[in-house]
């Protein structure tokens, strides 16, 4: 039997708990092991496949926002599919709110469309099928909510 893995004493970017050898991704894409280390003050450390291990805790803050990467996706394209930064209907409607309180005329299909070419955002996908199931209980719910996504 497997020995437990670690906790690290601090969450990643996104919150969730971090063990030992979890993988974690920055939103540049570098990816990287957590380890930790037997002996030292500071034995948590990332291994970039670079020869060198950093220090774990300096890459979770606002500056490495560093998240670990989820295991329960079937497929790594699942996986970083997960990870894309997608321009969501809430953070659009803020840039437009500011915008407009700083004076520009500017309507949501702009923002959007700038926005997404700016910084290379992804539209948002349409909600597909298995996107749901984990989370309906009961057949009535699944039939709904596949009536909903059929295209």
């Amino acid at each position: 039997m497997a020995a437990p893995r670690r906790k690290a004493p601090w969450p990643d970017y996104d919150r969730r708990d971090i063990h030992e050898g979890d993988r974690i991704v920055h939103p540049s894409g570098q990816r990287g092991t957590v380890v930790f280390l037997a002996a030292g003050i500071d034995p948590w450390r990332v291994d970039y496949g670079d020869g060198l291990l950093s220090r774990l805790v300096l890459q979770l803050g606002i500056k490495g926002r560093a998240v670990v990467v989820m295991e329960h996706y079937a497929t790594q394209k699942a996986a970083d599919a997960a990870l894309e930064p997608v321009l969501t209907d809430e953070f659009l409607a803020i840039l437009v709110r500011a915008a407009r309180t700083v004076g520009w005329e500017c309507d949501h299909v702009a923002t959007c469309d700038f926005v997404r070419k700016a910084f290379g955002i992804a539209a948002k996908p349409e909600p597909q099928r298995d996107d749901l199931e984990p989370y309906i209980e009961t057949a009535s719910q699944r039939d709904e909510a596949r009536r909903r996504t059929k295209h």
